[in-house]
């Protein structure tokens, strides 16, 4: 866990470590990443209401109904890809490519319901892996401090990152 305050260690039945999080992070730093969001996007429609959902459903809304299955796969890889290509953009880091193709894998498409929560109690997740560059050391760290896309209160957000 990531906290910008340190937990309590009052509890008799838990023992509490705590470690300083501050990686040397330096510009074109190669990191292995592992990431599970909730990635969505926002639009306005004609009539200037404000929607919002996940990419691969918002991808495949042009797709006829009985389309929709055969045309998910791609729809994952792409929207997802587009996705953190713009996160990365605003958070200083970027995919690295091997062979013009993004070191990147993105599969693990869910979609949770939560019931007692009505038509909002939905989230959709991605899971994506693979290989990043650092671009702005000090704007990375701030950014994979407060998570990637939304639903971080249901574990989403959360990016790993290791030295390769």
């Amino acid at each position: 866990m990531l906290s910008r305050s340190p937990p309590r260690s009052d509890n008799p039945l838990l023992d509490v470590e705590t470690k300083t999080f501050a990686p040397d992070l330096r510009v074109g730093d190669r990191l292995s990443f592992a990431l599970r969001a909730n990635a969505t996007r926002t639009w306005r429609t004609p009539e200037g209401e404000t929607k919002r959902a996940d990419v691969v459903m918002h991808a495949l809304r042009l797709e006829p109904k009985d389309a929709r299955g055969a045309a998910r796969p791609k729809a994952i890889v792409d929207a997802g890809r587009a996705w953190l290509e713009k996160e990365a953009a605003k958070a200083g880091f970027r995919v690295v490519s091997r062979d013009g193709e993004p070191a990147l894998a993105i599969d693990g498409y869910e979609q949770w319901r939560f019931p007692g929560l009505g038509a909002k109690g939905r989230i959709s997740t991605l899971d994506f892996q693979g290989e990043i560059e650092v671009v702005d050391p000090e704007l990375f760290l701030r950014c994979l401090s407060q998570g990637f896309g939304r639903a971080k209160a249901f574990g989403c957000g959360l990016m790993l990152i290791r030295r390769g």
